[in-house]
């Protein structure tokens, strides 16, 4: 059965030149923690601080785990020429291994964005997703601690704002990928298998448990049912 909040998303390997452009984009320098809002119960919201035009130096935000929720704001603009924005870039570091679920939102009618997780120890675009429909998301898994990886706003027409979030969900080691299957040791960051989704494995759990247990007393009725005929 299809899953129609999977059928609203579309996940692309990011084309070559994309990569470049994100590699040779300006230079900028970390951040420290900055965030607005949020409490005991309220999840904080960061504002991105420029410039994180660079993979490789973007706004480092801060340790996440499987307990992280939080939001970023930033804006972003195609314009190629000095006073464009095209990309932001936010630096997390696992405190364990989790696995976690990003959805990126544009504030404005006047642009359209995307949503990219960048590994900056390989330099390797894990997932890239451009969704017609608005709202990205990404889900992924990140097998070991103290791994940092970075999020990837792209303006892909336009400009305004955005606003990211960020969910970290438990440890999900077969649900990536290449989940169990793989051949060779697993990449530290893999995207989430497409088949399978982090809001939706307890409840796909628990309906085959259901199933199971179902399947299981028939058969126990089955086998009073023969020998009460005999």
């Amino acid at each position: 059965m299809s899953n129609p909040l999977l059928a609203q998303r579309s996940s692309l390997a990011l084309p070559s030149v994309a990569i470049g452009l994100a590699l040779i984009a300006g230079g900028c320098s970390k951040s420290h923690h900055h965030h607005h809002g949020g409490g005991s119960s309220t999840p904080p919201i960061y504002d991105e601080i420029e410039p994180n035009d660079d993979p490789f130096f973007g706004d480092f935000i801060g340790p996440v785990d499987s307990r992280t929720h939080l939001f970023v704001e930033g804006h972003v603009d195609d314009d190629p020429g000095p006073y464009g924005d095209i990309y932001d870039h936010f630096e997390f570091v696992t405190d364990e291994a989790a696995s976690f679920e990003v959805r990126l939102e544009s504030f404005s009618h006047w642009n359209d964005v995307a949503l990219g997780v960048f590994d900056p120890d390989t330099g390797d675009m894990v997932m890239w997703v451009d969704d017609p429909s608005g709202v990205h998301w990404a889900d992924f898994t990140v097998h070991v601690p103290n791994k940092s990886f970075v999020l990837v706003v792209a303006a892909t027409w336009g400009y305004g704002s955005y606003e990211l979030e960020l969910l970290g969900h438990s440890y999900a080691p077969f649900q990536a990928a290449g989940g169990m299957e793989a051949a060779g040791p697993k990449h530290a960051i893999e995207p989430l298998n497409p088949l399978l989704d982090l809001r939706e494995a307890p409840l796909e759990r628990d309906a085959l448990e259901d199933s199971q247990n179902s399947q299981a007393l028939q058969e126990v009725s089955d086998s009073s049912l023969d020998a009460t005929s005999r």
